[in-house]
């Protein structure tokens, strides 16, 4: 399993928008998990650089569909 940066597709009613997250991937390239929201964290400015130059190389990649809420129906 590897972590990457991917563009990811959310779909909320009429509503269509687009994110950066953090995806963890299998070695088939297949999504397992991905984060909600996403934002940088890091310890210096340089490594935030880093970060932002890897969110960088999503946008050349397939945008990915969203997960659904676990708490959708459920009330």
């Amino acid at each position: 399993m590897n972590y990457e940066y991917r563009i990811i597709k959310y779909e909320e009613g009429d509503e269509v928008f687009y994110c950066i997250e953090e995806c963890l991937l299998d070695e088939d390239g297949v999504m397992g998990s991905h984060t909600i929201e996403y934002s940088p964290k890091c310890k210096s400015v340089e490594e935030l650089k880093d970060n932002l130059e890897e969110m960088k190389q999503s946008l050349s990649k397939p945008i990915l569909g969203s997960f659904p809420d676990r708490t959708d129906g459920l009330e």
